[in-house]
This record gives C-alpha cells, sequence and structure tokens, in this order.
C-alpha cells in the first residue's frame, strides 16, 4: 500500500481553526490564495455522510503543510485538538515544517509544549507588522506542483458521480457542486482561455455569466448551481434538510450543464428530455401533441418544477407560458388540485394555471401547465442583488403570502424557495406554483426567512425568523426598504437586466457641456469612488475586495472582501466605507488606509470635523482621528441607525433603531431625547436639526425643544445641503423627484426637479450637482437642472466630495471624468 504522504500533495496548505475565529481567519484565507496558494479549509472541502475525523484526516495527509490558527477557543477544543495531533505526529521533527503555527487572537490561556518549541507567529496586529508576520508564515511553505487540467473524460466522470450518491443527498449535493466547479473551469477554457492563477472561483464564473455566446438557458444553469453550492457550506443555511427531492433540481441543472458542455455525455441515471421528445416543426418551434400549444426555444428560465417556454395558444392565437413538470407527479390528480388552489380569488400573486395535463411523448409520461404569459424574467436570470433588491424581493413574495394565509381557509404555498419567484418590470414579485412540500402557514414563514439568508445574510433574516404571520413580515421588510438606497431597487436591477439583455446602447450621450474623462482603470467593480489626484478606491467585483488604483497600478488592496453598505465623504477629499460585516475603512489620499472591525453591521457613519465617526446595529459607537487613533463612545444600546454632523461645530447626533435620539458635542454624550416615532433621515440645517419620521418632518433645536410635525407626502430622505446652513429633502412626487433647500428659519425652497423614473442617486457639496439613474438604464450626471452625460451601461456612477470628479462603473473599465464647468 501507498503512503499517502509520499504521495504530491493536493494541497499547499490545510488550514486548521476554530468555528468561532472563522471572521478573522477568512481573510488570511483570501490573502494565501491571492497569493497562489491552494487552500483546503472544511467549509469547502468536507461532505456530509462521512465521518468528521475521517475527512480531517485526509485532508491533512493531502496538504503540504498545517496552518495552526491559535486562539483561546482553538487551544481549549477536542477538534482542533486532534487535527494538531494528528499534523505533530506525522512530522516529530518539524524538518519539513509541516505545523505552521500562528495568533490570531491574544492567548490568555498556556501553549501546549509541542508548540511552544515551533516558532510562532504573530498576525493579531492588523495595523503594523501584519505583513511581515504574514511573510514568515508562507515562507516556509511548499507550493504543490499543480497537475494538468482534466480532460474531457475526466471531466464526465467528475459529473456522473453524484448520480451514484442519489440515496445519500446530503453526498449527492456536495458532489453536485464538485462537478459544476471542474465544468465550469473547463468550460472558461473552452470560452475564454487558460485560467489566470491567484483568482477565485466567483471570478470564474462572473465572467462566464457576462458571455453574450452562452445561451440564456445556460446562464441561468450556472446562477442556479451557484445558489445550490452556498448549501455545501456549513453553516450558511439555516437548518433545511437535505432530502431525494431537494437534489431532483441541481441534478437536472447539472446534467443540462454537462450535456451542453459535452454533446456526447449521458447522465447514469438518463431520463428523457423533455424538450428534445416534443415534435419539432420547421421553425424550430415544438409542438406539445394532442394541444393547441406550439413551444419556442429558448428556456425562459427554471422554476423548481421545471423549465419555463414561451409559448402559442394556436386556437385563441395568444401567447402562454407553458411550464414542463419535471419529473410528472406520480399522483396527478392530487397535484391538480394543489395547483387549483391558486386559482380562485387570490389576486394575481401566484400564477394561475389556466389549462394542464398529463400526456405521452414517445412512451414517456410528461406533465405540462399552461398559464398566462410572463412578463419578467426568473430570479437566478438578475444575478446577485444588492441588498435593497434583496429585500423588496422577499417583502413581495411576504405580501403574496399574506394574500394566502389570510384567506378563508388559509391557502399555504408550500415550496417557496427562490427557483419559484418571478420578477416583473416594475419590481412586482410573483411565485409559482410549486410541489406541496410544506404543509402550514409556520414552515412558508420559515422560508422567508431561508430566503433572505440566501439573498443578503444579516440580522433582519433573524428578525424574520421569528415571524409568526406573514402581515408582520410584511412590516418588518418594508421598513427594512426604507433604510436601503433607492438606487439599488428591484425594479432599477430589473431595468438594468432587460438593457443588457436586449442590447441597449452603450457609451456616453452628451447635451451641453459634457464631463472630460480623464482616467482609465481597467478592472471589474461593483463600484467605485474618486479619492483625488487620479486615484480610485474600487470595489471589486468576483472577490469583494476593496482596492486603491492609480491608472493600471495597485497602490492598496484590503486583506479580504468586505459587503460595502454605507459611504461617507469628508474634508480634503477623504472617504470611508462601512460593512454589512462591521468592516470600517477611511482612505486620505496617499496616507496609510485606517482599518477597523465593528461588532455588527455598519448602521451609518459621517465625518464630524476632520475626525470619523462610525456606528454600528451592535451597539458600538467610535470616533476616530485623521492619524487613525480610535475613541470608543458611550455604546448606543438599540444600535446606530443614523448619524448627522453639524457643519459649523464639533457636533453630531445619533438616531437610533428604537427611534430614540442623542446629541453629542465633541466626545461627549449632552442631551437624550425621547422617541418620537422611528427616526427615517436626519440632518443639520444650520444648528437646527431636521428630522424626518415616515413623511413627516420635525426640528429640534440647541435648547432641546422639539417642533410640531409637518406632513411632507413622498419625502424620502435628508441630505448635507450644498451649504452650512441649509439641509436637502428629497421628495418623490407623481411628476418626478425633487429637492428641496430647508435652511435654518424652516424655509423650504424648491431647488431641482428630476422626471418620472429618474432617482437621485448622489449628491455633493456643490449646489446643482447630482447623479441619477436612468429609466432606460445607466446613470447620469446633471448640473444645474440639464443632464451632462449619460452612461448607458454603467453599473454605478459617483461623485467626490467636492463634485468636480465623477467615478463611473462599467463593464471592464472604471473611468474618472471630470467637469471643468
Amino acid at each position: 500500500m501507498i503512503d499517502r504522504d509520499d504521495a504530491a500533495p493536493a494541497f499547499d496548505v490545510f488550514i486548521s481553526y476554530a468555528l468561532s475565529d472563522k471572521d478573522v481567519v477568512a481573510p488570511f484565507v483570501t490573502a494565501l490564495r491571492r497569493d497562489g496558494f491552494d487552500v483546503w479549509i472544511d467549509y469547502e472541502q468536507m461532505a456530509g455522510g462521512v465521518p468528521v475525523l475521517e475527512q480531517l484526516a485526509d485532508g491533512i495527509s493531502r496538504s503540504a503543510h498545517m496552518i495552526v490558527c491559535l486562539s483561546d477557543a482553538y487551544l481549549e477544543r477536542d477538534w482542533t485538538k486532534a487535527e494538531l495531533d494528528i499534523s505533530v505526529t506525522r512530522d516529530p521533527g518539524a524538518r519539513g515544517a509541516r505545523t505552521i503555527p500562528a495568533v490570531f487572537r491574544p492567548l490568555t490561556v498556556e501553549i501546549p509544549p509541542y508548540i511552544g518549541r515551533l516558532t510562532i507567529c504573530d498576525l493579531t496586529n492588523q495595523r503594523n507588522d501584519y505583513d511581515q508576520q504574514y511573510a514568515l508564515v508562507t515562507r516556509r511553505i511548499r507550493r504543490r506542483v499543480t497537475s494538468t487540467a482534466p480532460g474531457k473524460e475526466a471531466i464526465g466522470q467528475i459529473c456522473a458521480t453524484p448520480f451514484g450518491h442519489a440515496d445519500q443527498p446530503e453526498r449527492a449535493l456536495f458532489e453536485a457542486y464538485r462537478a459544476y466547479r471542474e465544468l465550469c473551469q473547463f468550460l472558461y477554457r473552452q470560452e475564454i482561455g487558460e485560467i489566470p492563477q491567484h483568482v477565485e472561483f466567483s471570478w470564474i464564473t462572473d465572467r462566464l455569466m457576462m458571455r453574450s455566446s452562452l445561451p440564456a438557458e445556460i446562464r441561468d444553469a450556472l446562477a442556479t448551481m451557484e445558489g445550490y453550492g452556498r448549501q455545501v457550506v456549513p453553516g450558511y443555511v439555516s437548518g433545511a434538510a437535505v432530502t431525494p427531492e431537494t437534489i431532483e433540481s441541481p441534478l437536472k441543472t447539472l446534467a443540462m450543464l454537462t450535456q451542453w458542455v459535452l454533446p456526447d455525455w449521458h447522465r447514469p441515471d438518463e431520463v428523457v428530455d423533455a424538450w428534445d421528445a416534443l415534435p419539432s416543426e420547421e421553425d424550430g418551434t415544438r409542438e406539445l401533441p394532442g394541444t393547441d400549444y406550439v413551444l419556442s426555444a429558448p428556456v425562459l428560465g427554471r422554476a423548481a418544477l421545471g423549465p419555463l417556454y414561451g409559448a402559442r395558444d394556436t386556437s385563441r392565437d395568444k401567447p402562454v407560458t407553458v411550464l414542463l413538470v419535471e419529473p410528472p407527479p406520480e399522483d396527478e390528480r392530487a397535484f391538480r388540485r394543489h395547483v387549483a388552489r391558486f386559482d380562485h380569488g387570490l389576486g394575481d400573486g401566484v400564477l394561475q394555471a389556466n389549462d394542464g395535463g398529463d400526456l405521452v411523448v414517445k412512451g414517456h409520461r410528461l406533465h405540462y401547465l399552461a398559464m398566462p404569459a410572463l412578463d419578467g424574467a426568473c430570479v437566478a436570470s438578475l444575478g446577485e442583488l444588492p441588498p435593497r433588491a434583496a429585500c423588496e424581493l422577499v417583502l413581495g413574495v411576504a405580501e403574496v403570502l399574506r394574500g394566502l394565509h389570510e384567506t378563508d381557509p388559509p391557502v399555504v404555498h408550500g415550496d417557496v424557495v427562490l427557483a419559484n419567484v418571478l420578477v416583473g418590470a416594475l419590481g412586482t414579485v410573483k411565485l409559482c406554483p410549486g410541489r406541496p412540500i410544506a404543509e402550514t402557514r409556520a414552515e412558508d414563514l420559515g422560508a422567508l426567512a431561508a430566503l433572505l439568508e440566501e439573498l443578503s445574510p444579516g440580522p433582519l433574516a433573524g428578525r424574520l425568523a421569528s415571524c409568526t404571520t406573514a402581515a408582520r413580515a410584511c412590516q418588518i421588510l418594508r421598513q427594512a426598504c426604507r433604510e436601503l438606497p433607492q438606487e439599488d431597487s428591484l425594479a432599477a436591477v430589473y431595468r438594468r437586466y432587460r438593457n443588457a439583455t436586449t442590447g441597449t446602447t452603450t457609451g456616453p450621450r452628451r447635451t451641453g457641456r459634457a464631463t472630460q474623462l480623464v482616467e482609465t482603470c481597467r478592472i471589474e467593480s461593483r463600484a467605485a469612488w474618486p479619492l483625488g489626484d487620479g486615484r480610485l478606491v474600487v470595489w471589486e467585483r468576483g472577490t469583494d475586495t476593496l482596492v486603491v488604483r492609480e491608472g493600471e497600478e495597485t497602490v492598496w488592496r484590503d486583506t479580504g472582501a468586505v459587503r460595502v453598505r454605507r459611504v461617507a465623504h469628508g474634508p480634503g477629499g477623504r472617504l470611508a466605507i462601512g460593512g454589512w460585516d462591521g468592516a470600517v475603512r477611511c482612505f486620505s489620499g496617499d496616507a496609510p488606509v485606517v482599518s477597523a472591525q465593528m461588532d455588527g453591521a455598519v448602521g451609518d457613519l459621517c465625518f464630524v470635523g476632520d475626525s470619523l465617526v462610525a456606528g454600528s446595529w451592535r451597539q458600538h459607537l467610535w470616533r476616530f482621528a485623521p492619524d487613525g487613533q480610535r475613541h470608543e463612545l458611550l455604546d448606543v444600546k438599540a444600535g446606530v441607525h443614523r448619524i448627522a454632523a453639524a457643519a459649523t461645530r464639533d457636533r453630531f447626533a445619533v438616531a437610533d433603531l428604537s427611534g430614540g435620539l442623542a446629541i453629542y458635542a465633541d466626545n461627549r454624550r449632552v442631551a437624550n431625547m425621547p422617541a418620537v416615532g422611528f427616526v427615517t433621515d436626519l440632518a443639520y440645517a444650520g444648528t437646527r436639526l431636521v428630522l424626518l419620521t415616515g413623511e413627516t418632518l420635525t426640528s429640534l433645536w440647541l435648547d432641546g425643544s422639539t417642533g410640531v410635525g409637518e406632513a411632507r407626502p413622498g419625502a424620502r430622505r435628508l441630505l448635507p445641503g450644498p451649504a452650512p446652513g441649509h439641509c436637502t429633502l428629497v421628495v418623490g412626487t407623481s411628476a418626478g423627484t425633487e429637492t428641496w433647500l430647508i435652511d435654518e428659519a424652516d424655509r423650504h425652497v424648491r431647488d431641482r426637479v428630476f422626471p418620472l423614473g429618474h432617482e437621485l442617486i448622489g449628491t455633493c457639496g456643490v449646489a446643482g450637482r447630482f447623479v441619477v439613474s436612468d429609466p432606460d438604464g445607466g446613470c447620469a450626471y446633471w448640473r444645474d437642472g440639464e443632464q451632462q452625460t449619460l452612461w448607458r451601461n454603467a453599473a454605478s456612477a459617483t461623485l467626490s466630495g467636492d463634485g468636480w470628479q465623477i467615478a463611473v462603473s462599467r463593464p471592464g473599465v472604471v473611468e474618472l471624468y471630470e467637469d471643468f464647468a
């Protein structure tokens, strides 16, 4: 028998860590991969149904080194001690540096002697000598020699593996995702070329998704498999059981992908492909035998029941949508009764089947449902959703469930999963009928929290999990939506999707005096912000990493991903970014980047004078001096929601998540105000603090007195004004979007009017300069009431704090424009 240690290792390093330290270990793993190391880590390599210790031992034996991520939790856990023992016994003399210890959190417990005799690196200091210590950790790692990429035959065998474990659903799902990753890499090499070194798997899938040469159904299938892949990560899904029914869809999707990439491949348990079995017409359409329906390619999307096709009812010459149910229901009558429940008096929240039936095509059973023509897209087609769009989508599902649950008698949908969610042109949400998997309203509601956790993980999903009615879930989600940027709405995401799929023209359209392009940076980005002197802070697509770029040069790169939630501009071109995971980054020209990690999502951040104040949903309130020194202020017990700074003195206000309000002077809390209702937004107009609660404006003066509330229908946001004595109110009307200036004396003057469909994205400290979304897609720059430049295919556009520069993120490039007017 061959000893596994004598074979070439499959991985450079095995990461041994305590689960509670995942937040500090994950950025380190990202850095290792960026530097070209192949990493074994449990949440990517371990499969369900296989003994844990056996998998850990196998992973250690297949890795050249083990990095021991030391902390108190690590030294107290039995599993980590077992991993450590396995590694140390394979190299007891430490001649091959097989075991490399590094401290990730300060230790208060004693280090075992067999670790204490080794050189221990210290990675607890993120600001000073982290890079030097990181170099010590990686200096002794032997990089493995990567084998050649597997060929078609090997890929075919890998893709056949999941079907041999159908009796072990968790194992089958894990193997299906592993096969999908190999298939994507093979497809990338076919479609694009060799895969660059040091890239994450998401980088590969992002570029495949953007390939116009791939049919829409293949892009949908890639997105679907990426969603299923999240379920193989331990702790990601909230305890959802993997059943034989669960794996039907991923196995079918994998088979469809494999058949497209490898036309000669056949799945081991192959069943009839419904589309191929249907009689073909000369124009490429397919007839549904015995009916009046003719189906057209390509597939519109894939619901949980099966593929959706555009079709025509030839008897009435009317467009319809046909859903082919795969596999066909065993009890057709029971299935018909289940689907018919959605047809009577329940509104249009669930697609209603006007017709359906059971057919036999070339000896195979086939079930179909004919429904109204689909005006929208499956969620998988839209790609990754920003938090606002994700929240609105789940709100739409909750509203559908509310209609079902409040009927008499109540109706349970029973199959609330992303594959059954459809999005319409105005951001409307509908559900496809599904199989009756869940039987109670509570199970429907539990699925809401799982949807939001999958789309946008965070504390809001936990709040949904405690809801006992759909009405309560709607209330929570509606409030959450009001706190998120309107430009990231579900309707805006759908418009961008439609523009991308219908070939909308790209490039700037200029009216009046246009901006001037001064810098181009080739990088895929979600957003970018001007930093001055030709520098840009880029939120890199694929890795979600913040990068400082100067032309084609990378000046600085973050150590891990940051899910951007808040952005603030400060004096001297300073820029601050807060993340959903509590990350805080502050940029100032070529000065060192200030980095900090808060507990919980960053509720808001704001520059107060020359310092930065940041607060989190988990009570923290910190103030950062320009040199990066941190001062911890009194915690905000209900969590930070909004922060506003007065322009004329070192004074700021903090609204918490419960509606309370606190006033600070310098670093002292000088006043606590009773709740006046949930404060949607706040801003200073001179010394007067203006509060927006719902659609009502109130004021707070220096003496603590509060003004009478004034109703302002359509009021959305309060922003700093273009002058110290003003703030800006954004109002939505039936005619479009308006901005109003409010001064210290509470005088309101309408400033700008944007036509219907143009949503305000951002403004700055210079009067009359705005970035606005265009109703036909893209972003536009407006100055003095007129559109100056329109970027049709822009994903985002942001203004600098002084209003003279605009950073535009477009496919494959970030462009920096200046306005010299």
